[in-house]
């Protein structure tokens, strides 16, 4: 498994401040597990979703990692407050 971080969110959601971040942990394509999370998760109507870039920019820091379970996580509020 790889861990996959974005240190700005700006372009990934509308829900964020500055320092925002998201992480995807995944054994695959983290292109391919965001678009399953948009599709999954993420109310078009509450996030403007189609003002939202697809496409993830390269990721800022990326980690191996022992860990069992793939999943998308936005911290919208990391380095905030």
């Amino acid at each position: 498994m790889k861990t996959y971080v974005w240190e700005f969110v700006s372009e990934i959601t509308t829900n964020w401040h500055n320092g925002g971040g998201l992480l995807i942990i995944t054994d695959g394509d983290p292109q391919t597990k965001w678009n399953e999370y948009r599709q999954e998760q993420i109310d078009d109507e509450e996030y403007n979703a189609d003002s939202l870039r697809t496409d993830l920019p390269e990721p800022s820091l990326v980690y191996a990692c022992d860990f069992d379970n793939e999943f998308v996580m936005i911290f919208p509020d990391a380095g905030c407050c």
